[in-house]
């Protein structure tokens, strides 16, 4: 049972985990394959901040994402 008042070792749950990098919201699909070339990064989030104390992913962007259902 999980309880807000333990610590959870988020390692320990089985998952695949990628390398992210940020990418703006605004960006072309360009941008965030060229992104992703120069940090190597596995993926990138989408970052969306309407304030400037507050950042929000709004979703991720993997290169087979792109590859697979875009003509670039």
């Amino acid at each position: 049972m999980l309880s807000l008042e333990q610590d959870v070792d988020l390692l320990a749950i089985p998952a695949r985990r990628l390398l992210l990098s940020p990418i703006h919201e605004t960006a072309t699909l360009w941008d965030a394959l060229e992104a992703m070339r120069l940090s190597r990064a596995e993926a990138l989030y989408v970052a969306y901040s309407n304030n400037p104390l507050i950042n929000a992913v709004r979703g991720l962007v993997t290169e087979d994402a792109v590859k697979n259902f875009y003509r670039i």
